[in-house]
C-alpha cells in the first residue's frame, strides 16, 4: 500500500509505503508519483516513510529506477527516508542516493522534516 501527497508550502512530496510492493502496485505508484513529482517545483524535497515497508523483490526495484530517474531530473534538493531499523537503513540508504541532491535516513518525520526545513 502507498500513500503520496505535496506540500506546496514546502514544496516537499511526502509518500507512506507499506507491506511489499508487488509489480502491479509498482505501476500504480509509478504513475501516481509521478503526476505529484510533476506539480513540484524544481528544487523540491521529497521525504519516504518506509518504516512498515518491506524492501521490494529485484524486479519492481529494478523497474522503480526509472521513477528515480525522473524524480532526479526536477532538481531535488534533499530528500530523507524513514525507516523502523538500522538493518532497513543499510539495506535502503543506497536507493535514495539515487535521487541525487543530498540526503539523510531517519527514524521520525520529525527528524526528517527538520533535515528537509534546512534546505530553505
Amino acid at each position: 500500500m502507498f500513500n503520496v501527497k505535496y506540500d506546496a508550502a514546502k514544496n516537499r512530496i511526502y509518500i507512506k509505503l507499506e507491506g511489499m510492493m508487488g509489480m502491479d502496485e509498482a505501476k500504480e505508484y509509478d504513475k501516481t508519483a509521478r503526476q505529484y513529482v510533476d506539480k513540484a517545483k524544481e528544487g523540491y524535497t521529497f521525504c519516504i516513510d518506509m518504516a512498515d515497508a518491506q524492501p521490494a523483490p529485484a524486479d519492481v526495484n529494478e523497474y522503480l529506477s526509472g521513477l528515480r530517474e525522473y524524480m532526479a531530473k526536477k532538481k531535488i534538493l534533499g530528500s530523507a527516508m524513514i525507516v523502523s531499523s538500522a538493518l532497513t537503513k543499510l539495506q535502503l540508504s543506497r536507493l535514495i542516493k539515487e535521487l541525487g541532491g543530498d540526503n539523510g535516513v531517519f527514524q521520525s518525520y520529525e527528524e526528517a522534516d527538520k533535515y528537509l526545513d534546512s534546505f530553505k
